[in-house]
Formats: C-alpha cells, sequence, structure tokens
C-alpha cells in the first residue's frame, strides 16, 4: 500500500514547510505499510489459534480412544474365558486376534496422538513467534505515531501566517483501515431506511488513516456517532469516518492521502466498528465504487 512521496504542482509553502510535509508523507507511508502488516499478522494469528484448539479437541479424542483400547485389552486379559482359553482353541484364537485389533487401535491412537501433539507444538511456536513481531511491530507504530504528530504540530505552526489552498497530484484512494466489511452501502439493517454508509469491523487500537489528500472540516465528537472526521478532498469530494475511539488531527488540518487521523477502540469490545460515509459534489455515493478493498 506504499507509493512515494506525490509532487506538488505549485507549492505556495516556504521551504521549511515543504520539507515538514514530504517528512510526513514519507513517515505516513511507512506506518501505513506497518499496519497492514499488523493485520495481516493478526489475521494469521487468528488462522493458527483456531487451528491450534482444532488439533487440542483431536489430541483428547485419541487419548481418549487410547485409554478405552488399553482398558479394554486389559478386560479381556483378566477374563476368566480368555484365561482358561488355550491359543490352540478356536474359542482361544478368537479372543487372542481380539484382544490384538484392540492393541493395535490403542497403538494407532497413540501415534495419532504424538503427531497431534506435534502440530500443537508447532502452532504454539508460531504463536509465540507472531507475538514476538507483534511486539516488534507495535513499538515502531508507536515510534512512528509519536513522530508523526510531532512534524504535524510542526507544520500547523509554519502555517499559521495564512490558510494555504495545496492541490496533490496523488489521485490514488486508500481504505482508510483494514478489517471487514459488516453491512453493504444501501442495505437495510436495522430499520426500513437504506443504510447511507458501510461499516467496516477493526482490532482495538487499529488506525484509520485519511483515504485522499485534503482538508479537515470537522474533528470531534458529535452525538449519535461518536468521535467524527469529515474530509474535503479536491473540491468535489467528501469523506465521513464515524465511530473512531480517538482522532489525533484538528479542523482545518491539512492532510496527505495516507495520514493517520485517529484510532479505533473505546468500547468495552475488541472489535471496533468505523462507519465511512461519502458524498460527490453533496451527493452520497457508495464508498466501495471509490475506495480499494479493506482487507488487503
Amino acid at each position: 500500500m506504499g507509493w512515494p512521496a506525490p509532487a506538488l504542482p505549485f507549492s505556495l509553502w516556504g521551504d521549511d514547510a515543504e520539507e515538514t510535509q514530504q517528512k510526513i508523507l514519507l513517515e505516513s507511508s511507512a506506518l501505513l505499510r506497518l499496519e497492514q502488516q499488523r493485520y495481516t499478522l493478526l489475521q494469521r494469528v487468528q488462522n493458527v489459534q483456531r487451528h491450534h484448539n482444532f488439533q487440542v479437541a483431536l489430541l483428547q479424542q485419541s487419548l481418549a480412544n487410547a485409554a478405552i483400547a488399553l482398558r479394554t485389552s486389559i478386560r479381556y486379559a483378566r477374563a476368566p474365558f480368555y484365561q482358561v482359553s488355550t491359543t490352540f482353541s478356536k474359542e482361544g484364537l478368537h479372543q487372542e486376534a481380539l484382544r490384538n485389533s484392540i492393541t493395535r487401535s490403542g497403538l494407532l491412537a497413540m501415534a495419532d496422538a504424538q503427531q497431534r501433539l506435534k502440530s500443537i507444538r508447532d502452532d504454539e511456536q508460531q504463536l509465540l513467534d507472531a507475538a514476538a513481531r507483534l511486539q516488534e511491530i507495535e513499538a515502531r507504530r508507536k515510534q512512528s505515531i509519536v513522530k508523526i504528530k510531532e512534524l504535524q504540530a510542526e507544520r500547523r505552526v509554519q502555517q499559521e501566517d495564512g490558510d494555504i489552498a495545496v492541490i496533490s497530484q496523488n489521485t490514488r484512494w486508500i481504505a482508510p483501515l483494514y478489517g471487514e466489511r459488516l453491512t453493504k452501502f444501501g442495505e437495510r439493517v436495522y430499520t426500513n431506511a437504506p443504510a447511507r454508509s458501510i461499516s467496516i469491523a477493526a482490532d482495538q487500537d487499529s488506525l484509520v488513516f485519511s483515504p485522499q489528500s485534503g482538508r479537515v472540516l470537522f474533528a470531534d465528537f458529535l452525538r449519535g456517532y461518536g468521535n467524527m472526521v469529515i474530509l474535503q478532498h479536491q473540491q468535489k469530494y467528501v469523506s465521513i469516518l464515524s465511530g473512531l475511539g480517538s482522532i489525533d488531527i484538528q479542523k482545518s488540518d491539512w492532510l496527505e492521502a495516507g495520514e493517520p487521523i485517529g484510532r479505533m477502540g473505546g468500547a468495552q469490545s475488541d472489535q471496533q466498528v468505523l462507519l465511512i460515509e461519502m458524498r460527490v459534489h453533496n451527493r452520497l455515493v457508495n464508498p466501495e465504487l471509490i475506495l480499494p478493498p479493506f482487507n488487503k
């Protein structure tokens, strides 16, 4: 999801402000890649965890089968009819074959249990490796977020002398965050009215990014929607993102595509929901017609 820092067709900034903007672009691009790696790793952890739980259930079943076979084999060995039978009698041969069959079943169950145990250990090692990698990514994310906030504060100071109109050549849209789409645009879920937005489920603490370069029109809490950010893009596009746990930008900020604007979190559930609404010339449109997939 990374891209080279876009060149500006013209600049009303001074050299210092322009240099700061380029630093923000580069740092945001790196942070966006980290967020993609984090999302992919979390998906992998979920898959390994499901496989681990499945293998544990199979291991328990294999051990139970082995225990049943062992107890049954011991009962046959102690049974009076088995002890008095000779191995040369028809009944004795039958009982011996049956006991051997039960013993083989127990051995097979034990072998299967050993295989399941090895698979479980492999899964646990993968989970440990993933946890270490997640810690590394989280540390780098925190450093990058702090650095971007510092650069954004520096950029605000450099732009204090007046409002600056900037047109960027970067027309590539990006997904505001990585997650699973829950509801479609126009879908009737809770009421008879069609949905004006799409909803994306994301993990707690997931970062939310500016989908395109533009000006921040609103960045605050709004009753009924939670923390909301409204962005103006290229004069005709408006994106509305609501449900954030925290907002890291301010009204009137200029953002480039891929700059972090906040993060999910704040609810009791581990899974958070971001609502995305988009307008073109003040007309509602399906965000998925403009934005790329949210799960890549």
